[in-house]
């Protein structure tokens, strides 16, 4: 796995849709709450995702 800059995933948790971290907080992060906000975040638009495709074949 390639390890994304810190600045990256402080900015992607801020603009994220389905996240309501603000910029104050992203930037206040240390590495490790960082990375555990993004992993949740991983976790959270998959099941989104796997959601969406559930439901869109309920509908064919």
């Amino acid at each position: 796995m390639v390890e994304e800059p810190e600045e990256w995933l402080r900015w992607r948790l801020v603009m994220a849709e389905d996240c309501t971290v603000s910029y104050t907080e992203a930037f206040a992060m240390s590495k490790t709450e960082l990375g555990i906000a993004n992993a949740a975040l991983d976790k959270m638009m998959k099941l989104r995702d796997d959601a969406m495709k559930k439901n869109s074949k309920k509908k064919k």
